[in-house]
């Protein structure tokens, strides 16, 4: 298809590319309508130094203030022992080309990471540190779920 639209109840959430929706969704649904594994959606809170999620602060590309919905796709995360990102892996998902990591935050929030080939991870309980490139964060006002920035 040369253009998509994406529907919400009886809404157009956003019309485009598949590709302009999968790298620069308008909106908190759209993000999550394309792509798999889905993107994980994480609150955070805007500040003058980043975007805080807990004790994890992350590099703040729109320079957001208050309460935001940060955009994370599974696909561009990296492993980082530096990395702002802590995950407690559950389960790993060994897919071949790569491996899906699913566990979750120091808040309890859900998180899903899809890294290249095989990871041992997953043993349950294990820490993993992630990064992501900013440019790959999509920060979403919260209460009306749209793109910031």
């Amino acid at each position: 298809a040369d253009r998509m639209i994406v529907m919400n109840e009886g809404r157009a959430e956003q019309i485009g590319t598949p590709l302009d929706v999968y790298e620069r969704p308008e909106s908190l649904f759209a993000a999550q309508f394309i792509g798999s594994p889905s993107m994980n959606v994480v609150e955070a809170e805007g500040r003058e130094e980043g975007l805080h999620l807990g004790d994890m602060v992350l590099p703040n590309p729109t320079g957001a203030h208050g309460p935001v919905m940060l955009g994370l796709r599974p696909e561009h995360l990296s492993p980082d022992p530096g990395g702002p990102i802590t995950m407690e892996v559950l389960l790993a998902e060994p897919l071949g080309a790569n491996t899906l990591l699913h566990g979750k935050l120091a808040n309890g929030q859900s998180f899903t990471a899809s890294l290249p080939g095989v990871h041992r991870a997953g043993h349950g309980g294990e820490t993993l540190r992630l990064s992501i490139p900013p440019e790959n964060m999509h920060v979403f006002d919260r209460e009306t779920e749209r793109r910031l920035g």
